[in-house]
C-alpha cells in the first residue's frame, strides 16, 4: 500500500535476551503509487446516436499494470457520475441513465468524462479525459416501399437534434418502376427530393420510398382506306412489361389490309388482330391498307361457297357471333355492282342473300 514506512533493525547474540545488543538507527521509507500518466475513451458508435440505442464507452489507462475507472455524463447543466470507481474498463449508456428531468426522448448533446487512478484510496484521479458533443437525437428512419431499395444502408437510421443536417438517403426504383415520393409521420413534408437529406426537428420520423410502375402510351393510327376497330383501343396507356388490348385494321370497300408499321419487332407484321407483348417503350403504329385488287370477296367463308356459308353469314349477320377480319376479307360481298362485290365493311343481311344466291348457282362473278 502506498504509505511511508520507518524501519528499525535490532541486533543481539543472546537469544533468550529480550534487550537488543545494539539498534541501528531508524530508516524511512516511502511507497508510492504506481499513477496512471493518461487515459484514452472511445465508443463503440458514433455520435449522433438515436435514443435509446445503447453506447458503450470503454477507457484504457496508460503508464500504469492495473486501474480503477469513474465515468461521468455531463448534460449541459449538471455532471453526475453515473459509475463510480471500478475496475471494469467499460460502461454502457442506455435510457435508464438519462436524468429523471429529462423528458422522454433526451434529446441533447452531452460530454462523457473517465476518470483513472491506480491508488484505490485516493479521491482525486491520476487522468481524465472526456468525449465531448457526444449527441443522442430523435431517430429519422428510412424505409423502401415495394419496388424499390433506399442507400445507403449505414444512414437508414439517424439520430438528429434540431437544426442538425442528416446524411443523405437515396431511393432507387426496381426496374420498370419509377421513384415517386418520400411520405412519413409526425408532420414531415412529403416530397420528391432525391437523394434527401432530413434537418433534424426534435420529433423524429419514419420515413418511406415510395415507388410505381412505368406506364407507356401506345397509339394505334389507321392509315388512309381503312379503320380500327375496337375505337376504344387506338390509344392504350400501358403497364411496364404488360401487354396490348388487340385491336383490329379493317380496309375500306374494295381495300385490304397489308401490314402494321412504327415498332420494331411486330410480332407479326400482317397480324390482324394485333396484340403488342412486353411493352417497355411508347409507340406509334399504323395500320395501312391498299386497294383491293388482290382479292375480291368470294362469299367462301369456309365451307367452299356452299349454303354452309350463307347459314354462317347469317349468324354473323344477326350478331350471334362476331365478325373477324378474315369473315370480312370473304364475306363482305353485298352489294353487287355491275355484277360485282362492292364491299361496305360488315356483313349484313344483303351479304347472306348474295352468298346464298351464289351458292345455289343463281349468280356468279
Amino acid at each position: 500500500m502506498a504509505a511511508t514506512y520507518t524501519i528499525t533493525i535490532d541486533v543481539r547474540t543472546n537469544q533468550t535476551s529480550a534487550t537488543p545488543d545494539y539498534t541501528y538507527p531508524p530508516i524511512s521509507f516511502t511507497i508510492v503509487p504506481d499513477h496512471a500518466s493518461s487515459v484514452l475513451l472511445s465508443s463503440d458508435k458514433p455520435s449522433p446516436q438515436i435514443y435509446g440505442t445503447p453506447v458503450t464507452f470503454t477507457a484504457a489507462g496508460q503508464g500504469a499494470s492495473s486501474y480503477e475507472y469513474r465515468f461521468w455524463l455531463d448534460d449541459g447543466t449538471t455532471n453526475t457520475v453515473k459509475r463510480d470507481y471500478s475496475t471494469d474498463p467499460t460502461w454502457k449508456m442506455t435510457k435508464a441513465i438519462f436524468p429523471a428531468a429529462y423528458v422522454d426522448p433526451p434529446l441533447g448533446t452531452y460530454t462523457i468524462t473517465v476518470d483513472v487512478r491506480t491508488d484505490l484510496t485516493s479521491s482525486t484521479p491520476d487522468a481524465s479525459v472526456a468525449i465531448t458533443s457526444f449527441k443522442i437525437g430523435s431517430g429519422v428512419t428510412f424505409t423502401a416501399g415495394a419496388n424499390g431499395t433506399v442507400t445507403p444502408t449505414a444512414s437508414l437510421a439517424q439520430g438528429l437534434n434540431n437544426g442538425d443536417v442528416g446524411a443523405p438517403v437515396t431511393a432507387n426504383p426496381s426496374t420498370g418502376y419509377h421513384f415517386v415520393n418520400w411520405t412519413g409521420d409526425n408532420g414531415f413534408v412529403t416530397t420528391t427530393v432525391n437523394p434527401l437529406i432530413v434537418t433534424g426537428d426534435g420529433l423524429g420520423h419514419a420515413i418511406t420510398a415510395n415507388f410505381a410502375i412505368d406506364t407507356f402510351t401506345v397509339t394505334f393510327i389507321t392509315g388512309a382506306n381503312g379503320t380500327l376497330s375496337p375505337a376504344s383501343a387506338t390509344t392504350q396507356t400501358v403497364n411496364y412489361g404488360d401487354s396490348t388490348a388487340a385491336i383490329t385494321a379493317v380496309p375500306n370497300a374494295l381495300y385490304h389490309f397489308v401490314n402494321w408499321t412504327g415498332y420494331t419487332p411486330l410480332p407479326s407484321a400482317a397480324a390482324n388482330p394485333l396484340t403488342l407483348t412486353n411493352v417497355t417503350a411508347s409507340y406509334s403504329i399504323t395500320a395501312n391498307f391498299d386497294v383491293g385488287t388482290t382479292m375480291v370477296p368470294d362469299g367462301n367463308l369456309g365451307y367452299g361457297g356452299t349454303t354452309d356459308d350463307a347459314m354462317l353469314a347469317m349468324q354473323l349477320a344477326t350478331g350471334s357471333i362476331p365478325t373477324t377480319a378474315g369473315d370480312l376479307a370473304h364475306g363482305d360481298v353485298a352489294p353487287l355492282v355491275n355484277g360485282r362485290p362492292q364491299p361496305d365493311g360488315k356483313i349484313d343481311i344483303g351479304d347472306v342473300i348474295v352468298i346464298l344466291r351464289k351458292a345455289l348457282g343463281l349468280i356468279t362473278w
